[in-house]
């Protein structure tokens, strides 16, 4: 049997849908999505500033409009088609367009307008994805977690 490849008229018209996805969603030149192909495979990325990270994988099924999705598991280093508890599920519809705003909403840019290759960029990333915590919820977290472990214990 042979494998199913990605037409280049297909290719052509995701190419056209990211970029207007980037253009008309992201709006950030700095923090975009990008694509690469291998045999039957779309896989979306998300760059910036210069780096690219593994969103998701879409599978082609011989329409535009009909992929089969696998979010990108940071915490196995791999692609994962049986995984669908993640922030995002609902936007996903077989489209290219709902895959991006799946992976938006499970891997937010938070932060990235300040990643501009400088130690201080990513201090302000840093703190802006991991806001800290209030002193006196610290202290709240604290005795919630002995209580817990006490109650175990």
């Amino acid at each position: 049997m042979a494998k199913k490849t990605i037409p280049t008229d297909i290719k052509n018209e995701v190419q056209r849908i990211v970029d207007t996805f980037n253009q008309n969603i992201i709006k950030n030149p700095e923090n975009f999505y990008n694509v690469r192909y291998r045999g039957g495979y779309l896989y979306l990325g998300r760059s910036y500033s210069g780096a690219s990270d593994p969103v998701c994988r879409l599978k082609y099924q011989g329409e535009i409009d009909n992929w089969d999705f696998a979010i990108y598991k940071y915490s196995t280093e791999k692609y994962d088609p049986d995984d669908w508890l993640f922030p995002g599920t609902e936007y996903l519809n077989g489209t290219v367009e709902g895959a991006m705003k799946a992976g938006l909403k499970a891997y937010p840019p938070i932060g990235m307008e300040h990643l501009n290759g400088t130690v201080e960029g990513a201090m302000k990333a840093g703190l802006k994805a991991y806001p800290p915590i209030a002193e006196k919820e610290k202290t709240g977290l604290i005795k919630s977690f002995i209580r817990l472990f006490r109650r175990r214990y």
